[in-house]
């Protein structure tokens, strides 16, 4: 980031600020999530008063990545060719690149997009909400930090392209339009070709799906399964790519059901190679107590969905199937981290409190009807 102005660089987060919470109520963004744009204003300024143009190397060196794909933009111009459309990140680059052509930091640019794709994310929650779950969310506010937790939150921090995928994710899983649902899978293959599959296929295997009868087993040989056809799938794609085969060993090895397990609760740092890791033991595990999201809405998912298997909906499977898929690809990756599975959480807590709101509403009539 050159010519950096602390001064300049506040105001125009306060512009951001302004311009987020015009978007809430133009959304109507419920409380207490209506407050976001607050915590996220703070959040941006702390990390710039405290790091200043060191920033972007904060946490995550991805961010240098994304100012560079905008400058790259300017320089190259625009360009319709897939290598260049995945690598350059368009979907995220072209709006950032005007914003920053109007004058805002090429790093907030970024972060600022982050935020909205956050909003966008509570609107299609919001739409999707069955009665019950309203009603809940009505009665008890602080249920929405299950759906925005503190890792989504924080991610909207930082210059990445988490948040947009996690809106893509989530509208194309509750929209009923299937022109919003193939807008936000193109948004998705372009920034994460596998994500994108893997939403894709999700489908195809629900549709699958019925022609057996769903329990609790069924649905747990068949997210190892759908983990293993990712592992495959990754193979092919890479030897498509590298020209290469290198070979599947051990596709139904205890290593494989650890890496799925690890993929539920957020441990995955423990079955991966330590050379690919860049912190402690300890560092890890206190980011896992702080970001509780990350392990406790996918296990309460798989939980939720074992436990009323026989009466999961076709939306349920779908996300299911798609995270198994996704965390199956992903397994076979270089860098494994479960900041890549993110995108599927919010759209697993609300499956989640819907069946279990569902089924409180249930018990609680059977003795008035009785």
């Amino acid at each position: 980031m050159t010519d950096f102005n602390l001064l300049i660089y506040t105001l125009q987060v306060v512009f951001c600020v302004a311009t987020l919470l015009s978007l809430v109520r133009l959304l109507s963004i419920p409380q207490p999530v209506s407050s976001f744009p607050l915590l996220w204003g703070l959040g941006v300024a702390l990390i710039a008063w405290r790091f200043g143009n060191e920033q972007q190397i904060f946490y995550s060196s991805d961010q240098v990545q994304m100012v560079n794909n905008i400058l790259t933009l300017e320089r190259d111009g625009f360009s319709l060719h897939p290598e260049v459309l995945l690598g350059r990140r368009d979907m995220i680059t072209i709006p950032a690149w005007v914003l920053w052509k109007a004058g805002m930091y090429p790093l907030l640019t970024v972060k600022f997009l982050q935020a909205v794709s956050l909003l966008l994310t509570i609107t299609a929650l919001a739409r999707a909400l069955p009665p019950v779950v309203r009603l809940a969310l009505k009665k008890q506010p602080l249920l929405w930090l299950l759906f925005v937790g503190p890792s989504l939150v924080f991610n909207s921090l930082l210059a990445l392209r988490d948040q947009v995928l996690v809106a893509g994710v989530t509208w194309f899983y509750t929209s009923s339009k299937l022109q919003t649902r193939a807008v936000w899978l193109l948004v998705i293959t372009l920034l994460r070709p596998h994500l994108g599959v893997a939403a894709l296929l999700s489908l195809v295997f629900v549709r699958g799906a019925a022609v057996w009868r769903v329990s609790p087993i069924r649905v747990a040989v068949m997210t190892f399964v759908n983990f293993i056809f990712g592992v495959l799938l990754y193979t092919v794609g890479d030897a498509i790519t590298t020209r290469r085969f290198s070979g599947v060993a051990s596709l139904f090895s205890q290593e494989r059901t650890l890496r799925l397990l690890a993929a539920f609760s957020s441990l995955n740092f423990l079955v991966v190679d330590s050379s690919t890791v860049d912190q402690s033991f300890s560092t890890l595990l206190l980011a896992r107590i702080v970001f509780y999201d990350t392990w406790l809405i996918p296990l309460v998912f798989a939980g939720v969905i074992l436990v009323f298997a026989q009466t999961a909906s076709p939306m349920q499977l779908r996300v299911l199937f798609g995270f198994s898929l996704f965390a199956g690809i992903s397994s076979e990756t270089d860098f494994v981290s479960s900041r890549q599975l993110t995108p599927f959480f919010p759209i697993m807590a609300l499956a989640s409190l819907a069946t279990l709101v569902g089924a409180r509403v249930k018990r609680s009539q059977v003795p008035s009807e009785s």
